[in-house]
């Protein structure tokens, strides 16, 4: 801060801002972030946390998992899992004693089932001056191919504010009444990237 220099880069993507800094109490340094980019994607740097991160991942497919929070010693976490079908769940990971456990703790909307949510996907498309924006479509999970279903634009808040890949209730709520929903992420927005 005295030199009042910017030091040497140890995170960048090209498309988005870093969303998350994952911090360690243990070593007291970030060990890791996440970028919103298509999906949240985690990027450790610890090869343990990555190991970890694969098994997290392998336990709990199609889903995005993370840490919400972490004891003291870094030997439990609670682990929040998500999809645009499906709200958090929580678990708690257990690596006590050499071994690793995986306990469910709760969801937060155990009513819904994510197989009678919508999916959504992912599309990057020009604007008028050649920028990229980000589009999230949901559609409705009974349509039939071919079929035409009404389209509703869902603008996000702003200016500080933007779409992301994850469970929308309010996205599931129109998709589930026949409507596809489209959202976009306007070009100059926060976490669009270093080109803005």
């Amino acid at each position: 801060m005295e030199s009042k220099t910017i030091g040497e880069r140890v995170f960048g993507h090209d498309k988005v801002d870093v969303g998350s800094v994952l911090f360690s109490r243990r070593v007291r340094a970030p060990v890791g972030v996440i970028a919103d980019v298509d999906r949240p994607e985690v990027t450790w740097w610890s090869e343990e946390r990555r190991d970890i991160q694969t098994i997290l991942d392998r336990a709990l497919p199609d889903t995005f998992n993370f840490p919400v929070s972490v004891s003291e010693d870094e030997t439990r976490m609670i682990i929040a899992s998500s999809s645009e079908r499906q709200s958090s769940k929580f678990h708690l990971l257990d690596f006590r004693g050499g071994s690793l456990q995986l306990i469910p703790l709760g969801e937060s909307r155990p009513w819904l089932r994510p197989e009678e949510m919508a999916p959504a996907s992912v599309y990057w498309i020009n604007a008028r001056d050649g920028k990229r924006m980000q589009v999230f479509l949901t559609v409705p999970r009974d349509r039939k191919e071919g079929e035409r279903v009404p389209l509703l634009v869902l603008p996000h808040g702003g200016p500080w504010a933007r779409d992301s890949w994850g469970f929308d209730p309010e996205v599931q709520f129109f998709a589930n009444r026949g409507m596809a929903v489209l959202q976009v992420n306007f070009v100059d927005q926060p976490a669009s990237g270093v080109n803005i």
